[in-house]
């Protein structure tokens, strides 16, 4: 046994080290409760969290966004609209992948929503996760008018809104910049003709209900003009006082007329003509167009439109749902076809009774509820 001084130096100062660790551990354990920190080896809680797969949410997977297309009624670009949408979503929410497809025909597209409708694929059922339609093709297919959609679909009625995406059908009345015409009053007298965007019976009655709720009945005349480029008709062949055009918004009609150098003055139909005209037709709102949206528009106006709305079945998942408007509402607008994708609009001619149960707490979180 070494009893030298240098011996018992030496013995101390091997000791240092563990009681020095030892003593750390003890005051760290007893000022922390829980913490451990032996310094030879890993938390082995944090290894097994490293290990652990996280777990995938239930909506995880591939999903189809269809979009109701028909030839009885104009709605801009909606193939656009959705291919835009369907990349945002399989980008920003986590574990799913959007592609796009439509049946041609509104009422297999909200079938499809509710199972699998044999006859239109060849290699399959048709049928949609989330559906991208005019709210027109819904109202048709909801109450069997005689609106574009056709027959009622069964069981539509259990098909639930997430929201409206853009306006589709905005109605225009398009006359020139250096005309007299500044109102929808100053059309009494006037002639207007129906132009390109949607079929002419369709135009010709949403105009008609616009300038009758106007108090314009009987006092404008209607020109059937199809074949007559709107530019050229409106500047050098004088067909008409005025166009009525349903485009989406901003119109590509409009804004090619300003591309020829003609310039033009969309007409405001006002915010209380607007609400009437609502009020008769469930599937019109008002729409408010930004001031300069169009060259040598200072004023914000109203117009009304049809729109594209968001449908899913009921038991699409609740928080999907809610990733879906969310997203949407936070990203489209910066995509080519989103300029005009605003969270403000998203519940404007959609009764709240008819929301999925999983975008409610977002919109009331927007104020909207």
């Amino acid at each position: 046994m070494n009893t030298s001084p240098d011996g018992a130096q030496q013995s101390r100062r091997s000791l240092k080290w563990p009681l020095a660790a030892g003593a750390a551990l003890v005051a760290v354990g007893l000022g922390a409760g829980l913490v451990y920190l032996d310094p030879f080896s890993p938390d082995p809680a944090a290894e097994r969290a490293a290990s652990e797969e996280p777990e995938a949410p239930a909506y995880a997977g591939d999903h189809v966004l269809g979009y109701a297309w028909s030839e009885a009624w104009y709605n801009g670009d909606a193939q656009g609209v959705a291919d835009d949408l369907a990349e945002l979503w399989s980008e920003q929410i986590p574990q799913v992948a959007f592609e796009t497809d439509t049946a041609r025909d509104p009422a297999h597209d909200f079938a499809g929503l509710l199972g699998g409708v044999e006859g239109v694929r060849q290699d399959g059922p048709y049928r949609t996760d989330v559906l991208m339609s005019s709210n027109v093709f819904h109202h048709g297919v909801l109450h069997g008018t005689d609106a574009p959609g056709g027959e009622p679909v069964e069981g539509v009625e259990e098909v639930r809104v997430l929201g409206n995406v853009r306006p589709s059908g905005a109605l225009h009345f398009v006359v020139p910049a250096d005309s007299g015409i500044r109102t929808l009053d100053d059309l009494a007298g006037r002639t207007v003709a129906i132009g390109e965007g949607a079929h002419p019976e369709d135009l010709e009655s949403a105009a008609g209900l616009v300038l009758e709720t106007a108090g314009l009945a009987d006092r404008v005349a209607f020109v059937d003009d199809r074949d007559t480029p709107l530019g050229r008709g409106l500047f050098e062949e004088d067909v008409a006082d005025a166009y009525a055009i349903m485009d989406a918004l901003p119109a590509g009609e409009v804004d090619t007329i300003d591309s020829l150098g003609y310039e033009v003055r969309v007409l405001d139909i006002g915010a209380g003509t607007a609400e009437e005209v609502a009020g008769e037709v469930s599937f019109y709102s008002p729409v408010a167009v930004d001031a300069r949206t169009y060259l040598g528009q200072e004023e914000e106006i109203t117009l009304v439109s049809t729109w594209d709305t968001l449908y899913a079945p009921p038991g699409l998942d609740g928080e999907l749902a809610r990733l879906l408007v969310e997203t949407m509402y936070a990203g489209l607008a910066e995509a080519t076809h989103g300029e005009w994708v605003r969270v403000e609009n998203a519940l404007v001619g959609i009764d709240p009774d008819t929301l999925h149960p999983g975008v409610r707490g977002y919109y009331e979180e927007q104020g909207l509820l």
